[in-house]
C-alpha cells in the first residue's frame, strides 16, 4: 500500500496500518479511549457560517466537554479587549458572549471582578491566566497532531505567553520577526477563518530545536506555545492528509503513555508579557 506522505510516495506496511488504527482509538489529550471528535480550534471561537471541514482531532467525551467552561471564559476575556466588529456584537445586548454571562451569573461576577480603572481612566481586565493558558496549550496541542500526525510528549509544550493587540502588551520583536521573510514579506499564514483565527508555525528564535506555534485569535490577540522541532526522518503527513486520518504514526507505542499525563498538568505556565502588574488594557 502507497501513502503521499511529505517528499513523495512511501511504502506502508502491515504493521503501520495496524498502528493506524490502533492509535484512532485513543484520546489525544489524556490518551484514554476516544468516542468523539472535538474541533481544533473550538467552534466556540470561530463565526457563523462555519468554514466547511472544519479540523477536529479524535477526544474522549471527557476532555472534549472538559474545557467548555474555560473556553468560555477565554471567549468572554477576548471580547473584553478585542474590538472588531465580532466581537463588539458579542458583548452588545443579546450577542453570544452576552447571554453566556447572563445564563452563568458566577462567570459575569468573575469578569467583573477582573476589570480594574487606572488613574487616567483607562479600564483595565485582570485574566485568570490559568484559564487562558489551558484553552492556548489545548488548540496548540490540536494543531501539532493535526500538522505532524504525532503527539509530543505533553512536558515538551511550553507556554510562551499571551499578547493582546495593544500598546501595553507586545510579543517578543524576535518572535514577530520570525513571521516574516527575510526581504520583510509576511510569511503565510493557516487560516481556519480569515481574521478569526489563524496559526502560523515558525522556528524559536531563542532556540533552534524548538518551533513556535502562534495563534491569532479574532485579530486581537496571539497566544504563543513552543514544542519540540519533528525528528529528521520521522513519517509525518501533510496538513490535508492529517485532516483526512491519512497520517501514518512513527511509534504508537511510545506516544500512548506518554500522554497520560495530562498537558495542561505540566509546568506552571510563564505570566504573559502585560502591564507591570499583569493587566491586559481592556477595549474602549
Amino acid at each position: 500500500m502507497t501513502s503521499w506522505l511529505r517528499g513523495g510516495p512511501t511504502r506502508i506496511g502491515a504493521d503501520s496500518i495496524a498502528m493506524r488504527k490502533h492509535w484512532k482509538a485513543y484520546c489525544v489529550y489524556c490518551g484514554g479511549r476516544a468516542g468523539t471528535r472535538d474541533h481544533c480550534p473550538p467552534k466556540l471561537l470561530l463565526e457563523r457560517p462555519y468554514p466547511p471541514n472544519l479540523p477536529t482531532v479524535r477526544a474522549c467525551a471527557s476532555c472534549n466537554e472538559g474545557f467548555s467552561r474555560d473556553e468560555e471564559y477565554f471567549l468572554a476575556i477576548l471580547a473584553q479587549v478585542g474590538s472588531t466588529p465580532a466581537l463588539i456584537a458579542k458583548v452588545a445586548e443579546g450577542g453570544s458572549v452576552d447571554r453566556a454571562l447572563a445564563k452563568a451569573p458566577g462567570l459575569d461576577e468573575r469578569i467583573i471582578r477582573s476589570l480594574s480603572i487606572g488613574e487616567d481612566g483607562t479600564v483595565f481586565v485582570q485574566p485568570e491566566i490559568d484559564r487562558i493558558h489551558r484553552v492556548i496549550h489545548k488548540i496548540a496541542l490540536g494543531i501539532y497532531v493535526l500538522r505532524y500526525g504525532r503527539i509530543p510528549l505533553s512536558e515538551s509544550l511550553a507556554f510562551l505567553g499571551v499578547f493582546p493587540y495593544d500598546d501595553e502588551n507586545r510579543p517578543p520583536m524576535a518572535l514577530v520577526a520570525a513571521t516574516f521573510t527575510e526581504r520583510f514579506r509576511p510569511k503565510r499564514w493557516s487560516h481556519v477563518q480569515r481574521g478569526i483565527f489563524s496559526y502560523i508555525i515558525v522556528q524559536d528564535p531563542t532556540n533552534w530545536s524548538r518551533l513556535c506555534c502562534v495563534l491569532d485569535f479574532h485579530r486581537s490577540l496571539w497566544g504563543v506555545v513552543t514544542f519540540p522541532r519533528p525528528q529528521p526522518g520521522a513519517e509525518s503527513g501533510t496538513e490535508a492528509d492529517c485532516f483526512a486520518d491519512g497520517v501514518v504514526m512513527r511509534s504508537v507505542g511510545d506516544a500512548i503513555p506518554a500522554i497520560r499525563k495530562r498537558p495542561w498538568q505540566g509546568s506552571k505556565p510563564e505570566a504573559p508579557a502585560a502591564t507591570a502588574d499583569g493587566r491586559w488594557l481592556a477595549a474602549g
